[in-house]
């Protein structure tokens, strides 16, 4: 399975005034993708399971969904391009996906929650 590509990454400004950190997937020819944030919007998150890895040329995170969709994808994330909004995951402790950009107008896209494991993936991005 061919990894997904980063198009954009930063914070998303929640309600609440909180900065999340966010990520734009490349979900071109991964309509299974680009279908989970409007399945969160109405179903909620459910079942979702996370795992990192260092790559020679960053971070793969693979998410894997059992509930109530069955869906399985990595992100591929390039360092150091990627650092900060990765060490603003592992602090925050989750990641916001979205499969569209936000528009000019400040419309912000649907998007899909994660939980991570930020002790692990500090680890991963120090060395130890």
């Amino acid at each position: 399975m061919r990894a997904i590509a980063v198009l954009d990454a930063g914070v998303t400004v929640g309600d609440d005034g909180v900065a999340y950190p966010t990520v734009v997937l490349d979900v071109a020819g991964r309509p299974d993708v680009a279908d989970l944030a409007r399945v969160h919007a109405i179903e909620g998150i459910g079942d979702v399971a996370t795992s990192a890895a260092i790559t020679d040329t960053g971070v793969m995170l693979t998410v894997r969904l059992t509930r109530p969709v069955r869906a399985a994808f990595s992100i591929a994330f390039v360092l150091p391009d990627h650092f900060e909004v990765l060490v603003h995951a592992a602090l925050a402790g989750s990641l916001l996906l979205a499969t569209t950009a936000p528009s000019p107008e400040g419309d912000n896209p649907l998007w899909l929650a994660i939980d991570l494991d930020g002790v692990r993936l500090a680890e991963l991005l120090t060395g130890g």
